[in-house]
């Protein structure tokens, strides 16, 4: 399927003929799928964005799975042009982020409130989407609920405490939360308590530095509490 959308003042003031479809881009399924992604997950850095683009069916990658940076970064210009993302390199050292603009939310259907990603915000958000990403890589099916979507129209379990994601496989829901640092522990206690109160599974993706204060917070639980409970490592991006 493709899509077209209008340049927002493209072609406009002109004199000489031009084609019906001037000023359009042409949007393909690939592309109404991955702004939909980032819009679920706030934002996505530029290299993540090659593994999720190289994923999907769309021309040849020269490394397997990951598009190329140039190709990348004329897939984003695109977007770019069409006035349906926003780019910006926030972190000195690292790739820069690409996010939904309000048009671009609205074009994929997204009634959620725009927002520019915070310094503070990106490692989290980073490592929320590479859950996903390497979930989706995985294969399988499973419904996933991120925390943007969760925020903004709520949870159908109305939970203590809102997880990162809603991982939904089969008839199970699975709360999804992603620790890179460590939280007071009586705040995690009560966390992953309530997680094995509302959710019939939790998976704890964590960091070296927020291994431990995880695993002590599960300590605290009955053994039957204990064992709705998964704790992941995760391997750097």
């Amino acid at each position: 399927m493709v899509v077209s959308v209008r340049l927002l003042g493209v072609g406009q003031g002109g004199v000489r003929a031009v084609r019906r479809d001037a000023g359009q881009i042409r949007l393909t399924d690939r592309d109404l799928w991955a702004l939909r992604w980032i819009g679920e997950q706030y934002a996505v850095r530029m290299d993540q964005l090659a593994q999720l683009l190289g994923s999907q069916p769309g021309g040849r990658t020269s490394v397997e799975g990951t598009l190329s940076e140039r190709r990348t970064r004329r897939i984003v210009q695109r977007w770019t042009h069409a006035r349906l993302v926003e780019t910006r390199k926030i972190l000195y050292a690292e790739p820069g982020w690409v996010w939904l603009s309000r048009a671009g939310l609205r074009a994929v259907g997204l009634q959620v409130k725009y927002l520019v990603p915070r310094p503070m915000w990106l490692s989290h958000v980073l490592w929320c989407g590479e859950v996903r990403r390497r979930l989706e890589a995985e294969g399988g099916s499973f419904e996933w609920r991120s925390e943007r979507l969760l925020y903004a129209f709520g949870s159908a379990f109305n939970p203590h405490h809102l997880p990162d994601a809603e991982l939904v496989v089969d008839d199970t829901t699975v709360a999804i939360e992603v620790e890179l640092t460590p939280k007071h522990l009586k705040r995690l206690i009560d966390i992953v308590a309530w997680h094995t109160h509302d959710y019939q599974q939790t998976r704890y993706y964590v960091a070296p530095a927020a291994e431990r204060g995880v695993h002590r917070a599960i300590e605290k639980l009955t053994p039957e509490q204990q064992q709705r409970i998964q704790v992941i490592p995760l391997e750097r991006a």
